[in-house]
């Protein structure tokens, strides 16, 4: 998608947050109830059991030599895809 389809897709929005504060996202989460405020001050989320999430078999790391040594390639959730063709 280029810049030009992004502003598009944004300007049909009918608000867009630029930049807001800690505050407001936890007062919007709370008024959502999307979250709870715990006796401690943390903001807790939940996710519904339903919701599967995102698993780390359908995620790839594309294999550069500048960062190989510092990905660990035998384990099984480090799937590498070579340079051509993640581009």
């Amino acid at each position: 998608m280029n810049i030009d389809a992004i502003i598009e897709s944004l300007s049909k929005s009918k608000s867009v947050l630029l930049d807001p504060t800690r505050r407001f996202l936890i007062e919007e989460a709370l008024a959502r109830r999307e979250a709870i405020d715990l006796s401690t001050g943390a903001l807790a989320t939940w996710t519904r059991p339903e919701s599967t999430g995102r698993s780390p078999l359908d995620t790839l790391t594309v294999r550069r030599k500048e960062s190989e040594k510092n990905i660990d390639w035998d384990s099984p959730n480090n799937i590498p895809v070579d340079e051509e063709t993640f581009d």
